[in-house]
């Protein structure tokens, strides 16, 4: 809905479905994945500028998470889980990634700063496989693709591809 507020849908079939009624004021919601205890949904508040989170354990009714200091300067991207940890990667005009894991229960975030190979890197996608965390993006400075991976989202390991 690009003229109200963010909107969830819900589907336990995944074919047909529902619009929730959910008050997500001044929100845009930019991913959602599943977690052990059901969802977390990230995006960004459109009033304040700022990142969010929310949580669900059924997909239908959802909980703002109170985020780290690195929430309120960062637009949210994305979020991924893996072994329990929820990774949500964004930026912010300061650094050109931002890793933040937690284990959405405790409510406990710890800020991770990628180390670009320059600052004009920019991680565009993470994705689950097997026990690695992948990133991707672009080095800007040099128009090559990067990859970052990570075992735990707090340490990351870069790789800057070389274009041909």
């Amino acid at each position: 809905r690009l003229d109200e507020d963010a909107a969830i849908w819900h589907a336990p079939d995944g074919a047909v479905w529902e619009l929730i009624d959910v008050d997500l004021p001044d929100a845009e919601v930019a991913a959602v994945t599943s977690t052990p205890d059901g969802f977390v949904a990230v995006g960004n508040d459109t009033a304040s500028e700022t990142g969010v989170a929310w949580s669900s354990a059924n997909g239908r009714a959802w909980d703002r998470l109170t985020g780290p200091k690195t929430f309120s300067t960062a637009i949210i991207d994305g979020v991924v889980v893996l072994d329990g940890v929820t990774t949500v990667f964004g930026r912010n005009p300061n650094t050109a990634g931002v890793m933040t894991s937690s284990r959405v229960n405790e409510q406990s975030w710890a800020p991770t700063e990628i180390t670009p190979a320059s600052r004009g890197s920019r991680l565009r996608h993470l994705a689950t496989h097997g026990e690695l965390i992948v990133g991707v993006g672009v080095d800007m400075d040099t128009a090559s693709g990067a990859v970052w991976s990570s075992r735990d989202g707090r340490s990351w390991m870069q790789t800057v591809l070389e274009t041909p």
